[in-house]
């Protein structure tokens, strides 16, 4: 019943996105709740029933990508052999293959949406910088002696790791303050601005309220908002370093 359930929550999407776009895709509602159904059913006559199944399944993937030239995209097909091993995960751990059934649904639907954002939302300094910040976290840090230089100061992880976590409560705060409108929500996006720096937050509400194009009194409390989100950066910094720091900051 798992495997059913899975193959048709995936399976529904991909007719939904045929039908929708006027695809003329090799799997719909059917052929991959099928595909899961297999997968069940192949894996539950032991090992290598199962492997000949993916083996097929891989077959039928190749066979079709080979005689639609004209459609460049491999999604629907990937997403075609994932369904199989998630019906044959039901056997095992149904519910960790409904979640990865749901995510993979949630991948499919969300293709607009990523499309949009990786190419024009996001604009390409920030994917530089988002490059930058990942290879920091990924790669250096891993790599980076956990251990002090002189004494117990001056410890390269724990300089690397403050670094990261800085930059990375920045590079949030700046996508929240884009994600929100400066008239509709000015105390959260100075909240958001707050955590990028504080005072150029000031300085520019100063200068709203000085041109006229601001009221004093709601800036004035945008303000201390963006000095109250300061202080929370410097408490996740602490949290992020040393817990015992932050019970002692704390206490």
């Amino acid at each position: 019943m798992a495997a059913l359930g899975c193959g048709l929550l995936i399976g529904l999407e991909r007719e939904r996105s045929k039908q929708r776009e006027n695809q003329h895709s090799f799997a719909g509602l059917r052929s991959f709740t099928v595909c899961a159904l297999l997968g069940a059913v192949c894996f539950l006559f032991g090992a290598a029933i199962g492997i000949a199944g993916a083996a097929i399944v891989g077959g039928i993937v190749i066979f079709s990508v080979r005689n639609q030239p004209d459609d460049p995209g491999i999604t629907t097909e990937l997403a075609f052999i994932m369904t199989y091993f998630i019906g044959a995960m039901c056997l095992w751990n149904p519910p960790l293959a409904a979640g990865l059934a749901v995510l993979l649904t949630i991948l499919l639907m969300a293709k607009h949406s990523m499309h949009s954002f990786a190419g024009k939302w996001i604009t390409e300094a920030e994917f530089k910088d988002g490059i930058f910040l990942l290879a920091l976290i990924l790669i250096a840090l891993p790599l980076t002696p956990n251990a002090p230089l002189w004494g117990s100061a001056l410890n390269p992880y724990i300089i690397l790791k403050l670094l990261a976590l800085i930059l990375a409560v920045q590079a949030l705060a700046h996508f929240v303050k884009r994600l929100l409108s400066s008239k509709n929500a000015l105390i959260l996006s100075a909240v958001a601005s707050g955590f990028v720096s504080s005072t150029a937050t000031i300085a520019s509400l100063g200068m709203e309220v000085r041109a006229g194009r601001a009221d004093a009194r709601i800036n004035a409390g945008a303000a201390l908002m963006s000095c109250v989100a300061t202080l929370l950066q410097l408490l996740i910094i602490v949290a992020g370093v040393s817990v015992l720091w932050l019970k002692t900051i704390i206490a």
